[in-house]
C-alpha cells in the first residue's frame, strides 16, 4: 500500500503509467491451513480490482496487470493441504521451464 500511495499520484500527474500487483492463486481458491494467506491474498485481488475501476473511471493512461503465481513447493508451503485435484508444482520443475 505504502507503494501504491506513492507511485499512483505521480502516474496521474504524468497520465501514464503501468502498476504491477503480485498476489497468487491463494486470491481464487485456498486449502486447509491456509485461510489467512488465501486472505491477504484475495484482499490484494480487490484492492487490485478496485484501483483499476478508479483508473478508468477516471480516464487515466494507466495499465494494471495483475500476477497470478501458482503454488509451487517451497518453503512457504510447510504445512499447507491442498485441497483433492490441486496439483502443487515442484520447485525444480518449475526452474527447468
Amino acid at each position: 500500500l505504502w507503494l501504491i500511495k506513492q507511485i499512483l499520484p505521480i502516474f496521474y500527474q504524468q497520465n501514464s503509467g503501468h502498476l504491477v500487483t503480485i498476489a497468487s492463486i491463494a486470491s481464487y481458491c485456498s486449502g486447509r491451513f491456509a485461510a489467512d494467506y488465501a486472505a491477504t491474498k484475495h484482499a490484494i485481488l480487490g484492492l487490485h480490482n478496485g484501483l483499476r475501476q478508479e483508473i478508468i473511471a477516471d480516464r487515466k493512461n494507466i495499465n494494471t496487470t495483475i500476477i497470478h503465481p501458482y503454488a509451487i513447493n517451497t518453503g512457504l508451503l510447510q504445512g499447507f493441504k491442498p485441497n483433492p485435484g490441486f496439483k502443487v508444482l515442484d520447485e525444480g520443475e518449475v526452474a527447468s521451464r
